[in-house]
């Protein structure tokens, strides 16, 4: 149970991270130049908007990162799922729970949160920055033919998430465990039930009753007989 409650206060912890995370910018995307003057900067937010502190100097402007493109309905979703998630933990939490049925349903949106995260701290580095040629994670690249060095990272943002999603993750996985032995449970059960039912309404055969039951005897007798040569056997050779 104290292993339990750690799980819940990490989700709790995980959701507000999640949720300080949309405030941070999620990468950097910066150029000096021979001088060591800022003359490319770029920080990429939480919906995926470029943003500059530069002036439009022809650096900055000519070589502006490429917009991902990710729906902005995607974040949406996201986020209504960091409200429900609240939503679940003070209302539907696992821990205590006696109506396991009611709870179905909830595994499969905290699942949804930990896929979404997912999607955000390793998707988009590899399919979205490193497909637009920023380099991931942390990465200095000098390009002496046109005098610039170029500065990638992650930022706040990004760091948040993951930390976010190593603490929520504990959670959801036993949330899902329970789930998934109270159906295993409950199929048992049903199953069972069944199998008394057919049984109780099946008619009862007097003549297949009495083969059953002579088939038993004989097969038992059989067996003894093979025990006992078995045994003879033993001694014999043993007598030898």
């Amino acid at each position: 149970m104290k292993t339990q409650i750690i799980f819940k206060i990490t989700f709790i912890i995980g959701i507000a991270l999640s949720f300080l995370s949309l405030f941070f910018d999620y990468y950097n995307y910066k150029g000096y130049n021979e001088t060591g003057e800022l003359v490319l900067s770029w920080n990429l937010s939480f919906i995926f908007n470029w943003t500059t502190s530069l002036d439009e100097t022809s650096y900055n402007d000519v070589l502006r990162p490429q917009n991902l493109g990710i729906p902005i309905e995607i974040h949406i979703i996201f986020i209504v799922l960091l409200i429900v998630s609240i939503f679940i933990i003070l209302f539907k939490d696992i821990i205590g729970a006696k109506d396991f049925k009611n709870l179905q349903p909830y595994v499969y949106i905290l699942f949804a949160l930990v896929l979404f995260l997912g999607f955000y701290i390793f998707i988009i580095p590899i399919f979205y920055l490193i497909n637009n040629k920023l380099l991931f994670p942390i990465i200095t690249y000098p390009n002496e033919d046109i005098g610039i060095i170029f500065h990638y990272s992650i930022n706040f943002g990004y760091l948040l998430e993951f930390i976010s999603f190593i603490l929520i993750f504990p959670y959801v996985a036993l949330y899902f465990y329970i789930i998934q032995n109270y159906e295993i449970t409950q199929d048992d059960f049903e199953k069972k039930l069944k199998e008394i039912l057919i049984k109780e309404n099946e008619p009862f055969d007097i003549d297949k009753f009495i083969a059953e039951e002579y088939i038993k005897t004989q097969f038992q007798k059989v067996q003894r007989n093979e025990e006992l040569k078995l045994k003879s056997q033993i001694i014999h050779e043993g007598g030898i």
